[in-house]
């Protein structure tokens, strides 16, 4: 009776000790992504149809014209299965939830390329120098590619056309999926590390056609659903940095100047020339090495320079200043490295104002060089 006692205040004792002695299990990494698997309206009081637009939903829009969706499920005897715009009949679930995003990622044109982007917001920004995790699940229709990704912002993009969109992503998918009728989701998952403290995002395909891998189904039709994003902090923060640790800065800090407007003329400012002169002045120098920077960062950005003149004198005379003032600044361009085969440079004289010519303030205005995005 004794020796049974004994072992029972032992084994209390024991499990007492261990209790106190065993380390808990750390928490696993939270998720930064707001609303990632698309389950929460804008408008709590809002239902969401079958197709909907992205900025239906809660910490999502469209970085540009382009029209992403979110589609929710349709009940189908006890189960639900994602709602097909295209008209197919397999049964194909959302991974979590009822609701998917979806976009295109290639097709169109090399002048207009058929893209579709998601925008998002991160809880928190990213801390400079850390380690994290990008990952998400895809479904794709007809036809597997590649190259899905994700750029970080300092700010969010409203672009005003459509199109691919000139971000570097910190981090994409690098081998193909393929298309799978069955209800399949594949995880694509890859590290990065933070150069800037950022909290907004794009996901979508910022590679040209010639640069995207397919499944080569010959469909021709590359739709891919979206479900559960993730941006996770490493647990693990000792790393190594990348061999080409200012290439991967690049892709941080070329996603600036053109964050607001693609395939429209850029003005840029605090570009300067003497009176009636096509000699740049210094103070032109830092916004021209802002651009040179952001061509660096993106090396398949092409552009046109464009310069414009006001009305005051003779036409001819202000077609030939605009004509030269804008090869100045493409000389200059090429001066700091950037190829000659990706800037091309016009002249409009006063034939394209932006305003009146009525005042010196508005005079002034006019008298400008642009760029336009020609290819990305």
């Amino acid at each position: 009776m004794r020796f049974l006692l004994f072992l029972s205040l032992w084994a209390c004792f024991s499990a007492s000790l261990l209790a106190q002695t065993t380390t808990p299990k750390p928490p696993k990494p939270k998720n930064l992504v707001v609303n990632p698997s698309f389950e929460i309206p804008k408008d709590s009081t809002q239902q969401l149809d079958l197709s909907n637009p992205i900025d239906k939903l809660k910490g999502w829009d469209s970085p540009n014209k382009s029209e992403p969706k979110a589609f929710t499920s349709v009940k189908k005897l006890d189960k639900y299965y994602v709602y097909d715009p295209y008209g197919a009949s397999w049964d194909f679930a959302a991974r979590s939830g009822k609701n998917v995003s979806a976009v295109n990622v290639r097709g169109g044109t090399v002048e207009n390329p058929k893209r579709e982007y998601i925008q998002g917001t991160l809880r928190e920004p990213l801390v400079v120098g850390k380690k994290y995790y990008f990952g998400f699940w895809v479904h794709y229709h007809c036809e597997g590619a590649n190259n899905i990704g994700i750029a970080f912002l300092p700010e969010k993009a409203k672009v005003e056309s459509g199109g691919l969109l000139p971000f570097q992503p910190a981090s994409y998918q690098v081998k193909v999926t393929n298309y799978d009728k069955k209800t399949t989701w594949t995880l694509v998952r890859d590290s990065f590390i933070a150069y800037k403290p950022y909290q907004y995002f794009v996901i979508g395909n910022f590679f040209p056609d010639s640069l995207t891998k397919v499944q080569a189904r010959q469909y021709n039709h590359y739709f891919a659903f979206l479900d559960d994003i993730m941006v996770l902090e490493a647990e693990n923060q000792t790393f190594t940095k990348p061999v080409d640790e200012k290439k991967e800065i690049q892709k941080w800090v070329g996603n600036t100047v053109t964050a607001k407007n693609t395939n429209q003329a850029i003005v840029l400012e605090s570009v300067y020339f003497d009176y009636n002169k096509s000699v740049l002045l210094p103070e032109s120098f830092p916004s021209l090495n802002e651009l040179v920077d952001q061509m660096k960062a993106v090396p398949t950005l092409q552009i046109k320079v464009k310069g414009h003149t006001s009305t005051e004198g003779d036409v001819a005379y202000n077609l030939k200043l605009s004509r030269n003032r804008a090869k100045a600044v493409r000389a200059y361009l090429i001066e700091k490295g950037i190829e000659e085969t990706r800037i091309s440079s016009e002249g409009y004289g006063e034939t394209q104002p932006i305003g009146p010519n009525d005042s010196e303030e508005a005079r002034a205005k006019n008298r400008r060089v642009e760029f336009e995005i020609v290819a990305k």
